[in-house]
């Protein structure tokens, strides 16, 4: 069984330890990664009172972290609506197929919805099982809406 806590001070070394794994499996691992960074911009989102960051991680019932999602609410620069959107969003190999990304789904979808926001936006950027990634997104009753393109400019 999973279930769906909120990240906090005491938790941080579990999500930044996710993020590493998630670095490493992702097209962005050729990119050093920064666990002190990571760890003040989820402290940040933590302490922001004014209720617009989605901090959570998925658990099994023994306590393993099995994944985490970490997102926001904003309003774009062309509207006054609300749209809420993943910063990053990874659930560990040993996990995937488990109840772990619905329900880390369902807990951003309703949280956003709390606050107004009229689409949740997810985005694939780390390059991780695109395909199965892509059926999951589907049958979680999201809509393909289009694709990240990079242009590397160094070597």
């Amino acid at each position: 069984m999973v279930k769906i806590e909120w990240l906090t001070h005491p938790s941080l070394e579990d999500a930044v330890a996710l993020g590493r794994q998630m670095h490493a499996e992702s097209r962005f691992s050729a990119l050093p990664f920064d666990g002190e960074r990571l760890r003040t911009s989820l402290a940040g989102a933590i302490d922001d009172d004014r209720g617009v960051y989605f901090t959570v991680l998925a658990r099994s019932s023994g306590g393993a972290v099995a994944g985490g999602l970490f997102g926001t609410v904003e309003r774009p620069y062309f509207t006054s609506g609300v749209l809420a959107h993943d910063y990053a969003f990874y659930v560990k190999p040993d996990f995937r197929g488990s109840s772990a990304a619905l329900k880390l789904l369902t807990a951003f979808r309703r949280w956003a919805q709390k606050r107004g926001a009229s689409e949740l936006h997810v985005y694939q950027t780390v390059a991780v099982e695109r395909e199965r990634f892509d059926r999951m997104m589907r049958r979680a009753g999201f809509e393909y809406a289009g694709g990240n393109y990079i242009y590397p400019l160094t070597g």
